[in-house]
Parts: structure tokens; sequence; C-alpha cells
């Protein structure tokens, strides 16, 4: 039974071995804040997106690059801030701070509505990794530039005034045209 046992915790032993070989040591955590960000439609407007990334793991961890997936058209999307902000890498536990790390623009004919994106920072064990270390979702949205002017407080007076005057005059006809008929 001894012989049976050992080669079967050395296979168990070499599979748990094998298994962590594919796996990043460090794990990354990226958070926007705000993630969520609006303007009004039918303008350009820059959205700045800053955000803190954490490693939580317990090794050294590069941060070569960043990603966007954003499916909106006419956009710019500038990640000039992740490469002026983002420190190389992050040993264990260490964090950025908030940070910015990415801009949007919208073109001035985009309509109103929600575009959703991903972030993605990139990198892994060494300075050339480009391995997804963290992804988080972003959301820009564009109100609608279309609203109702409130009527101003001389408007309105001079309304009610108005119809004042005119219900009087209604009146006052009504009264003489009775007074004229008996």
């Amino acid at each position: 039974m001894k012989t049976v046992k050992s080669p079967l915790l050395l296979t168990l032993l070499l599979l748990v071995i094998w298994g962590g070989l594919g796996k990043a040591q460090a794990q990354i955590s990226l958070r926007l804040s705000p993630a969520l960000q609006s303007g009004p439609a039918g303008t350009s407007n820059l959205f700045t997106f800053i955000g803190t990334i954490t490693n939580n793991g317990t090794s050294t961890v590069f941060l070569n690059a960043d990603n966007f997936t954003f499916a909106a058209t006419g956009w710019t999307l500038d990640d000039t801030d992740f490469f002026n902000n983002a420190p190389p890498s992050l040993n264990p536990g260490d964090t950025t701070g908030l940070i910015a790390l990415f801009t949007a623009t919208n073109p001035q004919s985009a309509p109103a509505g929600n575009y959703v994106g991903t972030y993605s920072i990139l990198g892994g064990a060494t300075s050339s990794d480009t391995n997804v270390l963290a992804s988080e979702p972003f959301q820009v949205t564009l109100t609608s530039s279309a609203t109702t002017p409130e009527m101003g407080s001389l408007a309105s007076l001079t309304l009610i005034f108005m119809l004042v005057a005119a219900l009087t005059l209604y009146r006052a006809r009504s009264r003489r045209q009775a007074i004229r008929e008996h």
C-alpha cells in the first residue's frame, strides 16, 4: 500500500504545481471612481476617469499597458494619463491611490444615450508581459440638451395681468349689454 500512496501523492503534488504555473501570482484590482459620468448631448465633452490600482497578491506585478473596449463611433479615448500617472510596477500590498487613468471625448454629433465600455490594465510578472490583470466597466451618459425654458417672473406677472384685464373687460361688457336689454 505504501507504493500506491507515494505515486498518488506525487501525482497530486505535480497537478497542483502544474495547475499553478499558468496563473498570475499577483492579483490586481482596479476601481474606477466614478465609473459612470454624464454630460449634455450636442456639445463635445471631456470625461476624465480616475481610479485606483491595487496589488492584492504576494509578488511584484508590472503595469505595462492598458486597453479599451468601446463600440461608440467618433469618440476619442486617450490613455496618456495612465502612462503619466501609473507606476511601472506595484509591490505586494501597494496601491496607486486615486490617479487619472484615461479620458473619453464625445463628438458633438453624438446623440443622447448611454455609451458603455471596458477599461483593462495589462502586464504581469515581467516588464514585457501583456496579460489582462484587471478590467472595469465604465459608462458615459449623454443627456438630452432640449429643455423647456421656465417663464420668468415678469412674464408670468404680465400674463396674469392680461388675463385679469380680459376677464374684467368681458364682465363689464356683459353687464352693459344686460342693462341695455332690460
